[in-house]
């Protein structure tokens, strides 16, 4: 059966196969064959054109994808780190004054980081000047902020404190009872006897209506002005402050001059950051001391240009820790509305080096 079938299909092919040249040629259409031949050579020219032209395309196709895919795996790896260096919600969850006088506060997103905060009376404008704690957790705040108003004088023994959270009966009640722990730890090492008390919406409110809007931007601006005045006077004292001791260090001679040195040292370093020189042990420390004072001296000079220039000054802020404290004191303390305050004991520079130049963003 099957070479049967085998037989026939052989005898199909042999029926129908071409087995001579003519009829190869009768079967051939020639006059097409010999138009595609007669492609000049400006058609080839054209055609590789195209070919290269599509290849051209892929190519910047292929650089573009890449560049896409290197974007998209620079921000993998950089969006975790960013997202932990300040981009956070800005929906406003709950509100916290707090009342010290200075009164101050702050509006709160629901991961409890600061989007924004507000001085609600001129002595608020004071103790927020030239400190942003927008992008900053609640609590460190208010652990930063008791801290400031009590070391520019604001907080006694005799203090009421108030405090009021504005926001969902959970977040009210959890987040007044943080607060307060917070102020009360601090308050029981520094002053046992102030007091804290819970503010009611009615306080508050008394609070924001007692001093507006207008109120506070003009003394923010004029604030602003005293500041950059108090800033170039302390650029001129520390300038001639350290020409006076490069002066006593230029002609110092170890060991003989050593502990004229270094009570001219201590003296300056009372006032300012210069805590490597304390100990002088050889000429070598004169010499490196008199190197330290004369880049101070010329990186002071600078800034001092830039202020006259109203240029930026965030690029010196390692010469600039020892003079904002001393202008901070002098502009934020109690009473002083940018009065001069000789009494600088207790508050040298070297103690708080944590500086934010930025000027305060308030809402107001």
């Amino acid at each position: 059966m099957v070479n049967r079938i085998k037989k026939r299909i052989k005898e199909e092919i042999d029926n129908n196969i071409i087995t001579s040249s003519d009829s190869i040629s009768q079967n051939v259409d020639w006059a097409r064959i010999s138009t595609v031949h007669k492609i000049d050579s400006a058609d080839k020219q054209h055609s590789r054109k195209l070919i290269l032209s599509n290849k051209s395309q892929k190519s910047i196709y292929a650089v573009v994808l890449a560049f896409i895919s290197l974007v998209v795996v620079v921000l993998a790896c950089i969006l975790p780190y960013i997202s932990n260096q300040g981009y956070y919600s800005q929906q406003l969850s709950y509100s916290v004054t707090l009342s010290i006088n200075p009164n101050i506060q702050f509006n709160v997103n629901k991961d409890d980081i600061i989007v924004s905060q507000k001085p609600l009376n001129t002595d608020g404008v004071k103790l927020l000047f030239n400190s942003d704690y927008v992008g900053t957790s609640i609590d460190s705040a208010m652990s930063q902020v008791v801290e400031m108003a009590d070391k520019y004088g604001y907080i006694t023994d005799t203090s009421v404190i108030g405090i009021n959270v504005k926001g969902s009966d959970k977040i009210k009640r959890n987040k007044t009872n943080s607060v307060m722990s917070i102020l009360e730890r601090y308050l029981i090492k520094s002053h046992p006897h102030a007091n804290l008390s819970e503010l009611t919406e009615s306080d508050v409110e008394q609070l924001i209506n007692s001093c507006d809007d207008e109120t506070i931007k003009t003394y923010t601006q004029s604030l602003k002005q005293q500041y950059r005045v108090k800033l170039h006077e302390a650029i001129d004292n520390k300038i001639t402050d350290s020409d006076t001791l490069l002066s006593v260090l230029a002609v110092a001679q170890y060991p003989q001059d050593k502990e004229t040195v270094e009570s001219a040292i201590s003296d300056y370093d009372d006032q300012y950051i210069f805590d490597d020189y304390g100990v002088i042990n050889s000429q070598a420390d004169i010499e490196r001391a008199i190197d330290e004072l004369s880049e101070i001296i010329e990186e002071l000079e600078a800034l001092r240009d830039k202020l006259n220039n109203d240029e930026p000054i965030d690029d010196h802020q390692d010469v600039l820790e020892d003079i904002i404290e001393l202008v901070d004191k002098r502009i934020k303390g109690k009473g002083n509305n940018g009065q001069n305050n000789d009494d600088d004991t207790g508050n040298k520079g070297k103690k708080h080096k944590t500086i934010i130049m930025n000027w305060p963003q308030m809402t107001v």
